[in-house]
């Protein structure tokens, strides 16, 4: 709700406030409705306007009044509970409303008075006041709420103009819409519980954070934080005409992860200046076993540059159990949010200690929660992508759905926790998925003894002299960025990985030289983003039935060995 300013008497002693006050009831609570009232019956006489309303309108329109009036009613109890003082322009007060009803809208009170106006005008059979009276009468609030903006954003400056942004008048944003629908599907399927909410800070501006095991995470952050929250979106998102209109309009900062990008840094600052709440997750890429990677510099930098704002960790316990980046689709299961204590960066605190303590406190305890029975492994070849026994590379296939070795036999399952259940001719043990990952995960030796080297007569010609062959794709759709935005499709092409260079042999892009890569960074389940050149350009190779990890994790330990340096890969 907008506070008024301005045009009252200041505040007297005695009975100067109670009389302004009484003045202001009897002026817009009686006067104003009985001429509203009377004019419209006179101009109904007049022009012939009265109807009799049917009985299904009926029906309808007396339990919205009494809805309409009853949020009336609250608004103001509300505005009076946040705002400190009456909504009466004679008092303009010096703090905000914002929570409640005033999360969806910046007018309640003048929206839900004119709409028991129009139920009123339907009850009562007044063509007059319904076509006439009405919209003059919304026509001024429209104007005197418009004036009240102005005055507010002079006196409460930047915070005004953030809520105003953020806060639909009549509709609410859809970011807010969504919360209703999405409320009862977090509780249907995810029987979401949000653990220590009264530590929620009710004023912004404020950063919060958790860890990105899952697509589901916003929706988790959502069910948590009742404030609009502004998150950080890869660009990806915005790359589509109908997930970019989506994006924007459920606030999302777009952010490009292949280069410096000050447009996004532009927009956090803006949200922070204007009292809003930004949503990070600090670690830049979904993890693909459930572990926590490191936190990214740059996210633990922007903390620090804003030292008086608070940080809110949010613990988020089994949203990779319902649903894992591997897979293609979520099950039923249960989820718990747990709010930490709000933070902020000690004097002095250097960025590695921070980013330690914020981890420790968005750490997720995947044993907590989970699913409610076993799960399929379709997908999580993904991450597997040899035999966690023999390591046979690409020998594990979907089978009832488990997965089998089709070399050693050896049979992967798991429970509802995402625990791997190992089971091998004479011997059988539990694993974590992180555990297996690091166990098939390629290594530096891998590259020196071939063990993913391809057996394709096609390749070796492409190859320099000395030139080793690491990887060879199936098949890639290829499309490239330059110092724009814009991506250019150039087609499909096999790709191989050398110890050398990336080379596309189907494409006018030919070869990338691994010395030259800047960042190797994943996109949803199948896209490969490779950054390189000093002018930062962007590769994104789509792969087609390949395994995303293993050409992200070979492609690090080829540049590394290559340049001396490894790449950034989240």
């Amino acid at each position: 709700m907008i506070q008024r300013d301005g045009g009252g008497l200041p505040g007297r002693p005695g009975l100067g406030r109670p009389l302004i006050i009484l003045a202001y009831i009897l002026l817009f609570w009686v006067i104003l409705p009985g001429v509203i009232l009377l004019a419209s019956n006179r101009l109904d006489g007049m022009l012939g306007l009265a109807f009799d309303p049917p009985g299904p309108l009926l029906a309808v329109a007396w339990p919205a009044l009494a809805l309409c009036a009853a949020l009336l009613v609250i608004s103001i109890v509300q505005y009076r509970t946040q705002a400190g003082d009456l909504p009466i322009s004679a008092f303009p007060s010096k703090r905000m409303a914002r929570q409640g009803v005033y999360r969806l809208w910046r007018h309640p009170i003048y929206l839900f008075y004119a709409l028991v106006l129009l139920l009123l005008a339907l009850l009562l059979g007044s063509g007059a006041l319904l076509l006439i009276v009405f919209p003059l009468f919304s026509a001024g609030v429209v104007v005197y709420a418009a004036v009240e903006e102005r005055a507010l954003m002079k006196r409460l400056g930047s915070c005004a103009r953030g809520y105003r942004r953020r806060t639909g008048v009549i509709i609410p944003r859809l970011q807010m819409r969504m919360r209703v629908p999405l409320f009862f599907l977090s509780r249907a399927l995810f029987r979401v519980r949000v653990v220590h909410r009264d530590r929620i800070p009710r004023e912004g501006p404020m950063f919060v954070i958790a860890a990105h095991r899952s697509y589901l995470d916003p929706l988790f952050v959502m069910a948590a934080i009742p404030q609009f929250v502004s998150f950080v979106a890869t660009a990806r998102l915005f790359r589509r005409r109908l997930l970019s209109w989506l994006a924007i309009r459920l606030g999302c900062i777009r952010r490009d992860r292949s280069r410096v990008d000050a447009r996004c840094a532009r927009e956090i600052i803006r949200e922070i200046h204007e009292c809003g709440t930004v949503g990070l997750f600090p670690e830049g890429e979904r993890s693909w076993t459930g572990a926590m990677g490191q936190l990214k510099p740059e996210a633990v930098r922007l903390l620090l540059r804003f030292p008086d704002v608070p940080v809110l960790p949010l613990r988020i316990d089994g949203s990779y159990s319902v649903w894992p980046r591997w897979r293609r689709r979520p099950v039923p299961g249960r989820v718990t949010v747990t709010v930490m204590q709000p933070l902020k960066p000690r004097r002095g605190e250097s960025p590695e200690v921070l980013a330690e303590r914020l981890r420790d406190l968005i750490l997720p305890d995947e044993t907590a929660e989970g699913t409610d029975s076993p799960v399929p492994c379709s997908g999580l070849q993904q991450v597997l992508y040899r035999c966690p026994l023999c390591m046979t590379p690409g020998s594990l296939e979907e089978s009832e759905g488990a997965l089998e070795c089709s070399k050693c036999g050896a049979a992967v399952s798991l429970d509802g926790s995402l625990t791997l259940h190992l089971e091998s001719p004479g011997a059988a043990g539990t694993i974590t998925i992180p555990e297996a990952y690091d166990r098939v995960r390629a290594r530096a030796t891998d590259l020196e003894m071939g063990a993913f080297a391809p057996d394709d007569s096609n390749f070796p010609s492409l190859t320099e002299p000395g030139e080793r062959a690491i990887l060879i794709s199936r098949g890639m759709a290829v499309s490239c960025r330059g110092h724009g935005d814009i991506m250019q499709a150039f087609g499909e092409s096999r790709v191989l990985l050398t110890s050398l260079r990336l080379v596309l042999p189907e494409v006018s892009i030919d070869s990338v030289p691994l010395a030259d890569i800047i960042s190797v960074t994943t996109e949803g389940s199948s896209i490969l983003n490779v950054c390189y050149g000093s002018s930062r350009r962007l590769l994104q190779l789509r792969l087609t039935g390949e395994s995303l990890v293993l050409w992200q994790d070979l492609l690090v330990l080829a540049t590394e060995a290559a340049s001396g340096r490894a790449p950034d890969r989240s």
